[in-house]
């Protein structure tokens, strides 16, 4: 929803249509996971109560492209999308684990490193286009997002639940 939020937002054709394609790669990206969990699961009985980190995440994307616009949301997502490429890139030829090596192959693809070059382009040009003392306001969204990213991993690993 973000991403089709900050396409209405897009100040360019460039980027508007570039958010389109995050939009799209985003919703599926999101069956492949739910591909994934029910792998592992073993079937359809799946828990899919949102963790309270993906929750605050999720909102925190949702309101840089609802008030910020399609630059805050971008500069906001750029850990996630810079994280996904560095473990495709990375980790997709020397894990091998059937499920890990699908997801990170998708990471590690031509086609995922050409989206994550096409993103930083989009990112500077729109970027170049802004006074300079709004800088510290973009630093700002991106260590935010920074962060957040972080702590989904750690959500992740540590099997992040509501406590009540």
């Amino acid at each position: 929803r973000f991403t089709a939020q900050a396409a209405a937002e897009a100040p360019t054709k460039d980027s508007r249509d570039f958010c389109l394609v995050l939009s799209q790669f985003g919703c599926e990206e999101v069956e492949r996971q739910r591909d994934y969990v029910r792998q592992l699961a073993g079937g359809d009985d799946v828990d899919w109560e949102i963790a309270p980190t993906a929750h605050a995440y999720t909102n925190h994307l949702l309101t840089l492209a609802a008030y910020g616009g399609a630059l805050d949301l971008l500069v906001g997502l750029l850990p996630c999308e810079w994280t996904y490429d560095e473990f495709g890139t990375k980790l997709a030829p020397v894990v091998r684990h059937p499920i890990t090596t699908s997801w990170l192959s998708s990471f590690g693809s031509e086609e995922h490193n050409e989206l994550s070059h096409r993103y930083h382009e989009i990112v500077e040009e729109l970027a170049s286009e802004i006074p300079a003392r709004e800088m510290d306001r973009l630093h700002e969204i991106f260590k935010v997002g920074a962060r957040y990213e972080w702590k989904f991993w750690e959500m992740a690993y540590t099997q992040e639940r509501w406590p009540v």
